[in-house]
């Protein structure tokens, strides 16, 4: 003989359904946020490398102050290594004014001010 009792467990087709639309509203957020985070990822690289090209700039700077052989800024400048990893400079390095970055297609100016006998150059995006 057949039992029907109500105390059954499981999931309704509804309940079902119910999870599928959450799921699909939440992808479609999501799908349309990526984007963003590939281009966020790139400026934070530019930013990266502004901030690296000023710490190489102090470095050297403050190596010459202490070494006592600061002549003047093409000295400097001749002395930094300007290799940027997975970034590319437009042509094969800057000049003392700047020079151009590109990242994946994207391209930036970067700017950069001459160092005095008192203070380092700075770049500038």
């Amino acid at each position: 003989m057949v039992s029907l009792t109500k105390d059954k467990t499981g999931f309704t087709l509804i309940e079902l359904m119910a999870v599928m639309v959450i799921l699909g509203v939440i992808s479609s957020v999501v799908v349309k946020q990526f984007p963003n985070f590939a281009e966020n990822a790139i400026i934070m690289q530019f930013d990266r490398i502004e901030r690296e090209l000023n710490v190489r700039e102090m470095v050297t700077f403050i190596d010459h102050r202490v070494n006592g052989d600061y002549v003047d800024d093409d000295t400097l400048f001749a002395d930094i290594d300007y290799h940027l990893g997975d970034a590319q400079w437009v042509g094969s390095k800057p000049a003392r004014a700047g020079g151009q970055v590109r990242i994946r297609g994207i391209t930036r100016m970067l700017t950069r001010t001459e160092s005095t006998n008192k203070k380092p150059a700075e770049w500038k995006m």
